[in-house]
């Protein structure tokens, strides 16, 4: 009985969504376990990175397009699919994610308070920032 799991180790995954999945396995007297990662890319958009995959719903800095308007994100700096790793110096060249708008607004409100002891200053200032919301539809490398 060396491997409990022999049957179960081989299966197939839905490369569309992003997840993580672990199994053990009995291996002479050990137990082994093995994590098998979904496909995901790190982008850079509005000076920020985002670790995106299939499915994922990103909130990003404001972009020019319109709801349900299709995007394609050309600064991919790394896509992983499984074991395989590509990155890029600073960024891949063929590499693109295809995402769609599903949504434009503004952020939360923040406010700025603003004072001086002992000086009567107290200022109240309010901030919502705009921010595009991309569903991810594909990563092609």
């Amino acid at each position: 009985m060396n491997n409990i799991l022999s049957e179960h180790t081989d299966f197939s995954l839905d490369k569309s969504l992003s997840y993580v999945v672990f199994y053990a396995a009995l291996v002479n007297g050990a137990v082994i376990f093995k994590e098998v990662i979904g496909m995901y890319a790190v982008i850079i958009t509005g000076g920020k990175q985002y670790k995106v995959s299939p499915g994922d719903v990103v909130r990003v800095e404001s972009i020019e397009a319109k709801k349900g308007d299709t995007v394609e994100i050309k600064d991919v700096y790394m896509i992983a699919d499984g074991d395989k790793v590509s990155i890029g110096k600073p960024s891949l060249a063929s590499a693109k994610v295809t995402a769609e708008v599903v949504d434009e607004d503004r952020g939360e409100k923040l406010l700025i308070f603003k004072h001086r002891r002992r000086k009567g200053y107290r200022k109240t200032i309010g901030h919502r920032q705009n921010f595009t919301a991309l569903k991810i539809k594909e990563i092609t490398a």
